[in-house]
């Protein structure tokens, strides 16, 4: 994949998040395919909608406007746009922002900006997992990073 776009990176959000999770000390909370219920409550604009019933629409609509254009991915290259929208769903948009900027020194080929940017986010997420009750997700995080690795640069 050369040319990856939201389409690329909207698949593997979805593998990379799987389905519903409430896992105990993740700070995410109650989720359903990467989306929390504090991002589904704000997109819907109301309390009471429970996010295991989010639809399939809902989903691509959030990760579309939320995450790829919220963070800037449409101005980036497929590779780096790709990686970029897999932080700003994981980490959070601004932290993502953080980790573009701070890779912008490699900016001469995509593919070295690619590594340099991830590995700020793994980093990142490194330092997240001293906090107390985040090292059992650290192995996780590990895996994701590697697996959009492995996809970007195929």
């Amino acid at each position: 994949m050369s040319t990856l776009d939201f389409k690329e990176g909207l698949a593997l959000a979805l593998e990379l998040e799987g389905g519903k999770s409430d896992v105990p000390g993740d700070r995410g909370g109650r989720t359903a395919y990467g989306i929390t219920q504090v991002t589904y409550n704000t997109w819907k604009k109301e309390l009471g909608h429970d996010v295991w019933n989010i639809t399939p629409q809902e989903v691509e609509d959030i990760y579309h406007k939320r995450y790829w254009m919220g963070a800037g991915c449409d101005r980036l290259p497929g590779r780096l746009a790709v990686s970029h929208f897999i932080a700003a769903i994981h980490c959070g948009v601004s932290p993502a922002n953080e980790f573009l900027e701070d890779s912008s020194w490699a900016e001469s080929a995509e593919e070295c900006r690619v590594f340099a940017y991830l590995s700020l986010y793994r980093a990142f997420l490194q330092r997240l997992s001293e906090r107390p009750n985040q090292q059992k997700f650290l192995k996780g995080w590990m895996n994701r990073i590697n697996k959009t690795y492995r996809t970007v640069t195929q």
